[in-house]
């Protein structure tokens, strides 16, 4: 099991590993929605967690706010503290 906030390579890390034949589960983690039970239920999971400095989430962020034209919109995924606060929940 991949976990991870957004922007942490969790979906290009996991096809890397599907292409090589290994099974993987993607998992974002949000603050304000509750991980599934079923995901602890599983027996003898690998759980690697995907962490990135504030700084890399936002740099990351804002560019794809550019890329999508959106980058004058009030989001939260461009407020450094809310990231800051999306880190810590995760770790």
């Amino acid at each position: 099991m991949l976990i991870g906030i957004s922007r942490t390579s969790k979906t290009p890390t996991s096809i890397y590993l599907a292409n090589r034949g290994i099974k993987v589960a993607n998992i974002p983690i949000m603050p304000e929605v509750p991980i599934t039970p079923s995901l602890f239920e599983v027996r003898r999971p690998l759980v690697v967690g995907l962490v990135a400095s504030a700084e890399r989430i936002l740099q990351v962020h804002q560019n794809r706010l550019l890329s999508l034209n959106a980058i004058g919109q009030n989001h939260r995924c461009v407020d450094r503290s809310a990231i800051s606060e999306e880190i810590s929940f995760m770790r």
